[in-house]
């Protein structure tokens, strides 16, 4: 296997070594992460098949995947980091790979964008892995002589929908910047996401007073809430953050028996547009034996 150069992908990341780098402007062969075999799915190769001087993942240097959000909202844009280090004297140059694959059937999920991004690219998989889609440096980004730590950042959209937990597999190469492909070292990362838990919530128990789900849930601009009260009188529907601080009340006052409704613009109570994350709207009332709460999520 000839040297390659650094190209980037959200679930798997390669780094080239120096040699490679400068020998092929067009950056490392896709499907080099280094992926493990799951969901019917072979297993991806990684950069040792060239560069075997050292074992994997040897002491000296780190691979990360930095800001992999916990949880992913569908049809979201994140952006991601690639992070090398090491204690290696010497400059060094520096490549990677990455990729995104859904955990149910081993598949490229979600959309690579790197729009005003430099020294980075998006290349396609092959053979068992074509669906996949990698981010990987060019030559431009193998930061040639850099000590480290090294970043490439790059932007990763969620599908549309639930696919549940979803997989980001890296590689990199810390080269020895020796114009050849020995005495470089080649390590791999993963990190993973889960679906929002909001989003497989139950639906709340029916009862005399009911605060439907907020539509849409997650929103960006706008969402509304329908309610039922079992009498008329005095209401409160009001918004909390995370930390129970009052963010928006929507409305407060008399409010007659039977369905209603009310917006959030995601704004706060002061007009300055709310930050994006998870909120609890209660309805509240003199009458209610209890308040009633719903959860909501703010998507920027």
């Amino acid at each position: 296997m000839r040297p390659w150069i650094p190209r980037s992908i959200v679930v798997a990341v390669l780094v080239t070594g120096t040699s490679l780098a400068i020998a092929n402007s067009t950056g490392p062969p896709a499907s080099r992460t280094g992926a493990p075999a799951f969901a019917g799915v072979a297993a991806e190769p990684n950069c040792r098949d060239c560069h075997v001087t050292f074992p994997l993942n040897a002491a000296g240097a780190t691979l990360e995947i930095l800001d992999v959000p916990e949880f992913y909202l569908p049809d979201t844009t994140y952006t991601l980091r690639v992070r090398m280090s090491s204690t290696f004297a010497g400059g060094r140059r520096w490549g990677f790979q990455v990729t995104a694959v859904r955990a149910s059937n081993g598949q490229g999920i979600g959309t690579f964008n790197i729009t005003g991004l430099t020294g980075i690219q998006v290349v396609s998989g092959f053979g068992a892995f074509a669906t996949r889609r990698y981010v990987e440096h060019t030559s431009a980004g193998t930061f040639p002589g850099n000590l480290g730590p090294v970043e490439w950042t790059l932007r990763w959209r969620a599908p549309n929908a639930n696919v549940g937990r979803i997989y980001f597999f890296a590689a990199g190469n810390a080269a020895n910047n020796s114009n050849s492909n020995t005495g470089d070292h080649i390590y791999t990362q993963q990190d993973s996401t889960d679906i929002h838990p909001l989003l497989d919530a139950p639906p709340p128990l029916a009862g005399p007073d009911v605060l439907e789900q907020a539509a849409p849930n997650p929103f960006r601009s706008t969402t509304a809430f329908s309610y039922t009260l079992s009498r008329s009188g005095a209401v409160e529907l009001t918004i909390f953050d995370a930390q129970g601080r009052v963010v928006r009340r929507l409305f407060s006052g008399e409010r007659p028996a039977g369905r209603g409704s009310a917006t959030w613009d995601g704004r706060r109570d002061d007009g300055a547009p709310a930050a994006a994350g998870v909120y609890h709207a209660r309805l509240s009332g003199a009458a209610f034996r209890a308040p009633v709460t719903q959860r909501v999520v703010l998507a920027r």
